[in-house]
């Protein structure tokens, strides 16, 4: 192979790897307290999932259904209320681990289903 066909095959493989780059957990955790909750540290209550969560997944419980939008998601609970119990609004933060988009899912106050994910406190 010459050079420059070198370095054609070179600059291609960079293209693609950046061009598939991922969204790390550290990458959404500072998304979503950066982004989403900035103003509201402290009166907020914050879980991010310890592992992608696949599409289609309910991470809701007691009998609601909120799917996973995403084929590999980082899902954030946002308790909007903590000192109010059960009775109050929660959101629930998609963001795709492949191009960074998210959606938010506002609810009433639920719990997260999800057995095989760790959620941790933010």
């Amino acid at each position: 192979m010459n050079r420059i066909s070198i370095q054609l095959v070179l600059g291609l493989l960079i293209c693609i790897t950046t061009s598939y780059a991922t969204i790390t957990r550290e990458g959404a955790r500072d998304f979503v307290l950066t982004q989403i909750v900035n103003d509201r540290i402290g009166n907020v209550n914050v879980l991010l999932s310890d592992e992608l969560i696949a599409a289609n997944t309910n991470v809701s419980g007691m009998g609601h259904t909120i799917l996973t939008p995403y084929s590999s998601n980082w899902v954030a609970f946002i308790d909007e209320a903590p000192a109010f119990g059960w009775t109050h609004a929660c959101s629930y933060v998609f963001i795709d681990a492949e191009s960074g988009q998210y959606q938010i899912h506002t609810a009433g106050m639920d719990y997260l289903r999800y057995p095989n994910a760790i959620f941790d406190r933010l």
